[in-house]
């Protein structure tokens, strides 16, 4: 039964193949090259707005196409068409905005240095600036989480928006502090003069981020709700280990010598 269907539906191709290469040539699906080579087009269509890997997308494409044409010396296949560009701008933009943001780590922690003139509390400070980014982005990662472009611009936004809370902060602790101060009393001094100010300007923030959850394209609601997330986490960040790292030995360095051996006094 079989094998009559098939020589059936060969027969039929057979007679009517100067029609359908006719029809195909019309539709550009066909063409003729120099040489006597023929250029075949086979389009694979991907929903733009649907939550895609394209890497996997185009992987799998290969995993099924280059088998079946590995014997055959005359077929040579060639990846074109938007899918393989989007793949390649995506992994050129993920490696880019990875260096960019150690980058800005780097140039944000220099400025740490020069402005409280001391690298030991400069790189202390940084820690919670990359808190959002190392505890968001390690959840993510725990719960094997993709990692997108959307995705991974947030991290540099991110650190750029808590290093202002950090600033603000520090500036009114230290500010306390060359009063002479203890530093438990200088965190209260912080705390009433910017946390309100804090918890105001990211809570607007994040709410107007969240609207953008309501797009359509799937990247811009990830980097909307994983943005407000981020902020968030920077304010905890800057209200909660920052005060702890002052607090703790950690928060000589920010004091100054003078300051530092006369606390245990106060």
């Amino acid at each position: 039964g079989h094998f009559a269907r098939d020589a059936a539906e060969r027969a039929v191709l057979k007679r009517n193949t100067p029609l359908i290469r006719q029809r195909l040539r019309q539709t550009h699906f066909l063409a003729d090259a120099r040489g006597g080579e023929q250029l075949w087009r086979i389009s694979v269509r991907a929903p733009a707005l649907s939550d895609i890997d394209y890497g996997r997308f185009v992987e799998t494409l290969r995993a099924q196409l280059e088998p079946a044409v590995a014997e055959e010396k005359d077929i040579q296949i060639t990846y074109t068409g938007v899918i393989p560009l989007i793949y390649k701008a995506q992994r050129a933009l993920l490696s880019d905005l990875t260096e960019s943001f150690f980058m800005a780590f780097a140039m944000i922690a220099l400025v740490m240095v020069c402005v409280l003139r001391s690298p030991i509390a400069g790189l202390i400070a940084m820690l919670p600036n990359v808190f959002p980014a190392v505890v968001v982005f390690g959840l993510m990662g725990w719960l094997s989480i993709w990692i997108e472009i959307g995705s991974i611009m947030t991290a540099s936004a991110a650190m750029g928006i808590a290093v202002d809370d950090t600033f603000h902060f520090l500036a009114w602790f230290r500010t306390e502090a060359r009063h002479g101060h203890s530093r438990r009393q200088s965190l209260r001094f912080a705390f009433h003069r910017c946390a309100g100010a804090m918890v105001h300007t990211t809570l607007i923030g994040a709410g107007g981020m969240l609207v953008f959850s309501l797009s359509s394209f799937m990247p811009i609601v990830r980097f909307a709700w994983l943005m407000a997330i981020l902020l968030l986490v920077a304010l905890l960040g800057d209200l909660v280990l920052l005060p702890a790292l002052l607090a703790s030995r950690l928060g000589k360095p920010f004091v100054g010598k003078s300051r530092a051996s006369g606390e245990t006094r106060s």
